[in-house]
């Protein structure tokens, strides 16, 4: 990857650390690392600067073969950067003539302006990058992608990050398929409204069934254990196998969050086919961890990539509310296919001994008495459970509520039905008849209901939420008129 100054290249080299799955396979040239000289410019007549040094590595890189060849700055349509690391153009000085013949030849990309602006008629512009680059038999490219117009840097670069996670982690190779997946992804993920205008002036040029010589995908990844559990699992044992690439040396790239850093590990050795590592795992990581692993026979020059997506462990919790031998308590049980169990309950902040899956609550002395339940497993939590305790006539008795939720959160323009739910919790050996429950978002009065309970019962209540949606509608509380 080229990156212009302006700190474009640091762009770039973010993205290829997201994204490429060696990074020994990668490299990051950036223009304001190499010195600059000045020059006329001869079809204006000014001193400018220029970065011929860039423009030397690049021919070096290409005359050595290269796969991939991206450009990552500002452009005009026969130039790259402002100070002139690589031109086109009929012009004696075109930086082509300099790139040898050896039958390599790169896919290159643009995330810049006007690059591809092929049907420039202006002398002596009317040769963009995109062309030159595939109109010299033997060197130079075998696809160019480009774009035709100005936009953004924002733009390129959600266009760049997807373009490359297609092509080195989940092996897009034909180019056609490639760039057309690239802009339907980016169309679904951006906000913008300009996002089909952006993708339209990306232009490929060249043949669309063309296959890129890259690592196909044949190794295959296994974790121990299968699942992490947030807040408990350290580290997980990762495995890369193969078939026929027997011994060399092995990558590991974890992805712990799209847009954030992640943990790499290469050059570790292939013994008989398969290769390990041991993955830490963040105390705070809740997501699925995306895997990529990258085999290499450095005799031979066999590669091979794969990947997986390791998952947290399946947590699903129900509360159940019981009057016991005089005191309030909450128990909390996980669901059918939960992987694990938490060790301790804390309620309003005060652990409870470990083991014990049953909260004692606090006593509502003719006040309401807010609780809330975490399910600890070691220090991180798992599941919570807030509402209220209302006390009821009898002494010790009372009414537990749960604080309300919406769902979906949060609310949008698209969202064209919402639900607020909450659940009551009768801790009493009376019968509650004519309880009434009232729906209030902000200062609205959303409806009322009237509600019986049996001794012991435990009742959900929702509420259905349909647009235009009150001011405060993801804070929907409900009040209780007890008879």
């Amino acid at each position: 990857m080229v990156g212009d100054d302006e700190g474009f290249a640091e762009m770039g080299r973010k993205i290829a650390d997201r994204r490429v799955v060696s990074a020994a396979a990668a490299r990051i040239l950036d223009q304001s690392r190499y010195p600059y000289t000045r020059f006329t410019n001869t079809i204006h007549g000014w001193l400018q600067r220029q970065a011929l040094p860039v423009r030397d590595a690049i021919v070096t890189e290409m005359n050595l073969g290269l796969a991939f060849l991206n450009w990552y700055g500002h452009a005009a349509p026969h130039v790259w950067s402002h100070e002139r690391v690589f031109k086109a153009t009929e012009q004696p000085d075109n930086d082509l003539r300099l790139v040898e013949f050896t039958g390599k030849l790169a896919f290159v990309t643009n995330f810049s302006c006007r690059s591809g602006w092929i049907n420039l008629v202006e002398r002596p512009f009317n040769i963009c990058l995109a062309e030159d680059f595939m109109r010299h038999r033997g060197k130079g490219a075998i696809g160019v992608l480009a774009p035709s117009g100005a936009t953004g840097t924002s733009y390129h670069e959600q266009i760049c990050d997807r373009l490359m996670e297609l092509l080195f982690q989940r092996g897009h190779h034909v180019l056609g398929p490639l760039v057309t997946q690239t802009k339907v992804e980016y169309h679904l993920e951006s906000d913008s409204p300009s996002a089909v205008e952006v993708s339209d002036q990306f232009i490929l040029v060249g043949d669309p069934m063309v296959k890129l010589a890259l690592p196909e995908r044949g190794v295959s990844l296994s974790c121990t254990p299968e699942r992490f559990m947030p807040g408990s699992t350290r580290v997980v044992r990762v495995e890369l196998a193969h078939s026929t690439i027997r011994e060399g040396t092995a990558s590991l790239l974890a992805v712990f969050h799209p847009l954030e850093p992640m943990w790499r590990c290469e050059g570790e050795p292939i013994v008989a086919g398969r290769a390990v590592f041991e993955l830490p795992v963040p105390a705070t990581q809740t997501a699925p961890i995306r895997l990529y692993g990258y085999l290499c026979n450095n005799l031979t020059r066999q590669e091979s990539m794969g990947s997986m997506v390791l998952s947290p462990a399946r947590t699903g919790w129900t509360w159940s509310a019981a009057r016991r031998q005089g005191r309030n308590l909450l128990r909390l049980e996980p669901a059918v296919g939960t992987d694990a169990t938490p060790i301790a309950l804390s309620v309003n902040g005060a652990r409870q001994p470990t083991g014990l899956l049953e909260a004692t609550l606090p006593v509502a002395d003719g006040a309401a008495a807010p609780v809330v339940i975490e399910a600890l497993n070691e220090m991180h939590p798992v599941a919570r459970w807030e509402g209220v305790l209302l006390p009821l006539p009898a002494p010790g008795e009372a009414l537990l509520v749960a604080q309300v939720q919406v769902e979906p959160s949060p609310l949008s323009a698209l969202v064209t039905r919402a639900v607020a739910a909450t659940t009551l919790y009768n801790l009493s050996d009376a019968e509650l008849e004519g309880l009434r429950v009232r729906w209030l978002a902000g200062e609205a009065n959303l409806g009322e209901e009237s509600v019986a309970l049996r001794p012991g019962e435990t009742r959900r209540l929702e509420r259905i939420l349909r647009p235009p949606f009150p001011e405060g509608a993801l804070k929907v509380r409900v009040e209780l008129l007890l008879p």
